[in-house]
């Protein structure tokens, strides 16, 4: 945002943030208050009625502002900072998913609130990867229950069909006492999904 005209230059008929007079040798700057900006001036008095929304060329969203003191010698600096701030701001809403630069993938690990891109990872990656982990934490307990569960289940995620799985487990019993072993198996794998 460039300042073209006075009315962004002067804020003396504004109102502090916190409702307070300004000192002899200070004036009121803008500042974005976003959430964590409310709750950092909330200890030094924050009110809500002195806040304002405005609304910037090209911008979708409107910007919270309130207004703190500064030494009138640092006013231009400030302004700079609002600037960037507002500039800040208004990326939160408006972002290609796509482009993502390496400070904001680092900064997303390390901040649980921020929106996070892993560049490396896909959602069929994702997915695939959780499969693999129920599989195996699934054959685990069916080892532990009867090794024959485990390897019927092992057989079956492979693609064979229960007559071919029956066949290779060569279960030594008659067709009809293999295919209550299925069920039972079948039961108890749909049991311990159940339980994640």
């Amino acid at each position: 945002m460039k300042i073209k005209d006075k009315n962004y230059n002067d804020f003396s008929n504004r109102t502090a943030f916190n409702g307070k007079q300004c000192e002899i040798g200070k004036v009121l700057v803008p500042v974005v208050a976003d959430k964590e900006m409310q709750k950092t001036m909330l200890s030094y008095g924050f009110n809500k009625k002195y806040m304002e929304m405005w609304k910037f060329k090209g911008a979708s969203e409107q910007v919270p502002i309130a207004f703190v003191e500064c030494d009138e010698g640092f006013k231009d600096e400030y302004m700079k900072d609002f600037n960037k701030q507002v500039n800040d701001y208004l990326k939160r809403f408006n972002y290609d998913k796509n482009v993502v630069s390496l400070d904001e993938i680092l900064d997303s690990i390390t901040d649980e609130d921020k929106f996070s891109i892993d560049p490396t990872g896909t959602e069929k990656y994702d997915a695939t990867e959780r499969y693999k982990c129920v599989l195996a934490y699934l054959l685990k307990r069916l080892e532990e229950i009867d090794p024959t569960y485990a390897d019927y289940i092992f057989w079956k995620e492979k693609g064979y069909n229960k007559k071919e799985v029956l066949e290779i487990l060569n279960l030594d019993v008659k067709k009809s006492q293999a295919y209550d072993i299925i069920k039972k198996i079948e039961k108890k794998t749909y049991e311990i999904i159940d339980e994640l």
